[in-house]
């Protein structure tokens, strides 16, 4: 069994700022404690807080306008750049700001393998082998940011807002003007998959070599439909999780010293989850929440198409017309009459080379290659957002650039050995 450790890197950069002393450091500000400097905006009065959450006259013209006054007045609040003295900080002069949670572990992960390998004949071997992994304290390496001060919850923020002039620029007043932000590593997760290969190794003028691979890959998964009242709710496949992968791969040999190389894949769908952008079901403040009845990932896994419609129905029939926590209304939801959850990806690609030997030590290969020999169109980046046009649309191919699964494509070479 192996014990793998790794140290985040850079994820105190924002602790600095907020924990250094005030008016140091550089450091990002929500719109939340930022008042509007202009009083001909209608529909914004002049102080309004600069933190929407539904479209307002309150344009891009118009904040390039503020900018100035917004820029003197933040200069002002933080003071001196070059101060030391730790009697203030940014925090508690900002009422906002990010920190590291003291315990923060570093990530690790325990492997462990068990694989068996048998000989069908002197040149043909199959070997199976499973792998375990397990992951702890996911976030340490790539942050994962939870605002402890509940902010935009609709139940308001842990720490009152800060309401008055005075509230705003006293430093020891315990209000708050925007998230307060902990870096946590509280993930888990774990791959668990079985390998079967067979190879056959180069003899009378052929190789050949196939592997088939079924794994499972699961955890909290953070980039879906964040609950910030409840971060590790969403537990399920991870978005690189692939059930299914098989592959082969050969070269024969030719008379007059041609060779052809031969590879094919093929990878099932990716997981899938159906969100509502820009809509909070359960109050923690954040968007993008998982459609109701539904759960995170688990479409191409357990759940199919007929679950969402059931899905969508119920939400029509109990939520539409109604508003969510942040008071958007919840509009009906339409399904497309087609639409995917993803599409797997399929390729095949052929390589042809020529050798001559010009001297001893000096030899030419031309080659020929064509990949992608079905141009299949292996579509990707499907929309899983059921507000508006698009959901269950592709928006690119698995790669848009020359090589293996883009478009179809051919190119040529010639590699000089001395």
């Amino acid at each position: 069994m192996l014990h793998n450790f790794q140290t985040g890197f850079g994820i105190a950069d924002e602790e600095r700022t907020s924990l250094g002393p005030r008016g140091g450091g550089r450091g990002s500000y929500v719109g939340a404690g930022i008042a509007n400097p202009l009083n001909n905006i209608s529909g914004v009065p002049m102080r309004t807080p600069l933190n929407f959450v539904r479209p307002t006259q309150f344009t891009g013209t118009t904040l390039l306008e503020a900018l100035p006054a917004i820029q003197a007045s933040l200069e002002r609040q933080r003071g001196d750049p070059n101060n030391t003295d730790f009697s203030v900080t940014n925090i508690e002069a900002d009422k906002q700001g990010s920190f590291v949670d003291k315990d923060l572990p570093n990530e690790s992960s325990a492997q462990a393998g068990l694989g068996v390998q048998y000989r069908l004949a002197h040149d043909f071997v199959i070997t199976g082998d499973f792998v375990y992994r397990h992951f702890s304290h996911i976030g340490g390496t790539f942050p994962q940011l939870m605002d402890v001060n509940h902010f935009s919850a609709a139940r308001g923020p842990a720490l009152p807002l800060c309401v008055t002039s005075d509230q705003k620029r006293d430093p020891t007043s315990s209000c708050s003007l925007g998230p307060i932000k902990s870096t946590v590593a509280i993930g888990a997760g774990q791959y668990r998959g079985l390998l079967v290969r067979v190879e056959k190794r180069y003899s009378n003028a052929w190789q050949l070599l196939g592997s088939y691979a079924y794994s499972s890959d699961t955890g909290n998964v953070f980039m879906t439909a964040f609950n910030n009242d409840a971060p590790l709710a969403n537990y399920g496949p991870l978005n690189a999780d692939s059930r299914h992968i098989l592959s082969m791969s050969g070269l024969t040999q030719l008379p007059l010293h041609f060779q052809v190389g031969y590879f094919a894949t093929h990878v099932s769908k990716s997981p899938f989850s159906a969100v509502l952008t820009g809509i909070d079901m359960n109050g923690d403040g954040t968007t993008g929440d998982l459609l109701p009845g539904t759960v995170v990932n688990r479409f191409n896994r357990s759940m199919v198409k007929l679950d969402l419609q059931h899905s969508v129905q119920s939400f029509n029939q109990t939520y539409a017309g109604k508003l969510d926590a942040r008071g958007t209304l919840l509009p009906l939801i339409a399904l497309p009459g087609h639409y995917e959850f993803g599409d797997p990806l399929v390729t095949q690609d052929l390589r042809m080379s020529r050798n001559f030997a010009v001297r001893e030590r000096l030899k030419i290969a031309l080659i020929g290659e064509l990949f992608n020999v079905l141009n299949i169109s292996n579509l990707s980046d499907y929309s899983n957002n059921l507000i508006g046009a698009g959901f269950g649309q592709p928006k690119s191919r698995v790669t848009q650039v020359f090589g293996s699964g883009g478009p179809r494509a051919f190119q040529f070479g010639t590699r000089v050995a001395f």
